[in-house]
């Protein structure tokens, strides 16, 4: 009685239009006036949570504490006004956590139970991604989704080129090419705007199984399928040339002018960091994935042994971590999907030595890090990113964010 006393006395003073808790008209209860329908994990929400401390009346309270928490989901709240203003009115900013489901926050006032806001995060779903610079795309069945660097509630997901029946996608900066399901390939400049540039097809190419890059400058290539043959092209040109008549592969990353692949016995090749020509890796070692970048690169020996290299050296040395999955960016970092969770290292190359950066704490099935854009496909298809900066060490100062679900 004693605190409800007090508190009658404040709220008198503050304004004749706002009611004391002892007001006849009925018990002091907190209101939802706004909140999201639904969250992007890891976005923060582009508005704030309200709720209002009201009697019964309806009538607005003001100076009441109000008590935020997270209930299920993980994530944070920052509240902007923790005791009720004149209006009754108390915000917080909503940042979820990164699973998709249901998550929840409360809010509450003295010893009362939490009004409880529980809403769905979602995110867009994909089979592979591809990363270039500030941007991305995801294949989805056969249909090709991209986005910008906008991540979170302000993100465009767009449908682009509806009229191929998409098998493998891959890009470079803003141009994105698209192997559909007979083989050829279709390539675009605008990324994300169809109607600036038609789709070219590159010219010259035998039907390939797969296309690859991984480096900034502009060409990509890919596997033909009859032989594992690499064939390559200019993003400007689009006409195609065999980058070797006899190096079969299963696997590359990279392009024309520098890029790796494996053989079927897990010899890697790799060519521009020493030379043009293709040439195998020198220690012997046999890899089960690679990946290249403009200065390094990095492969998985059976079962998680990580070897990288560099183009100063290209004796692949094995620095102690467990990678089930790695992805070179262009300048000197890599994602390393280890232990059920991604873990993101840049890599100072005077000397060679790894930095962890923001851990990605959810099981991941693929990794991406073109143009030092990191993403990832979570175990349950859902694509995060981590952001891009024109400085890798404010890269690995960034945290995580799903890209937004497409809309219905």
């Amino acid at each position: 009685m004693k605190t409800r006393l007090v508190l009658a006395l404040a709220t008198a003073l503050a304004s004749a239009a706002c009611s004391s808790p002892d007001d006849a008209s009925g018990d002091m209860h907190l209101e939802l006036v706004q909140a999201p329908t639904k969250v992007t994990p890891g976005a923060a929400t582009p508005q704030s949570v309200l709720v209002k401390v009201v009697n019964g009346d309806g009538t607005s309270i003001s100076g009441v504490p109000v008590t935020w928490s997270v209930r299920s989901g993980g994530g944070h709240l920052t509240p902007s006004a923790d005791t009720s203003g004149v209006d009754g009115l108390a915000a917080a900013q909503w940042t979820p956590g990164l699973a998709t489901g249901s998550q929840a926050i409360g809010a509450s006032i003295y010893d009362q139970p939490a009004l409880t806001i529980t809403v769905n995060a979602d995110a867009f779903r994909a089979d592979k991604i591809a990363t270039a610079y500030r941007s991305g795309c995801g294949l989805k069945g056969s249909d090709v989704w991209c986005w910008d660097y906008s991540y979170g509630a302000n993100a465009s997901v767009l449908h682009v080129v509806p009229e191929l029946q998409a098998r493998d996608i891959e890009l470079s900066g803003s141009f994105l090419c698209v192997l559909e399901q007979a083989g050829s390939v279709h390539c675009q400049r605008a990324l994300g705007d169809p109607t600036l540039e038609p789709m070219g097809t590159v010219q010259g190419l035998p039907p390939l199984a797969a296309l690859s890059t991984g480096t900034s400058s502009g060409s990509f290539c890919g596997l033909a399928q009859a032989d594992g043959t690499p064939w390559c092209w200019d993003r400007n040109t689009l006409t195609a040339s065999q980058r070797s008549a006899t190096l079969s592969l299963t696997q590359m990353s990279g392009d024309a002018f520098r890029g790796c692949g494996l053989t079927s016995t897990g010899a890697a090749w790799c060519w521009g960091y020493v030379t043009s020509d293709p040439e195998l890796l020198p220690g012997g070692q046999l890899f089960r994935e690679v990946s290249a970048g403009v200065w390094s690169g990095c492969a998985i020996k059976a079962p998680t042994e990580l070897y990288c290299w560099d183009a100063g050296d290209p004796t692949p040395r094995n620095f102690g971590i467990s990678a089930s999955q790695v992805a070179v960016g262009n300048s000197a970092q890599l994602i390393n999907a280890s232990l059920g969770a991604t873990e993101f290292y840049f890599w100072a190359l005077n000397p060679p030595e790894y930095h962890l950066g923001d851990p990605f704490p959810l099981p991941v099935t693929q990794v991406s890090s073109q143009d030092d854009t990191p993403c990832v496909i979570a175990y349950d298809a859902a694509v995060y990113c981590l952001g891009v900066n024109d400085n890798v060490e404010q890269v690995y100062k960034t945290t995580w964010e799903a890209i937004p679900a497409l809309q219905p």
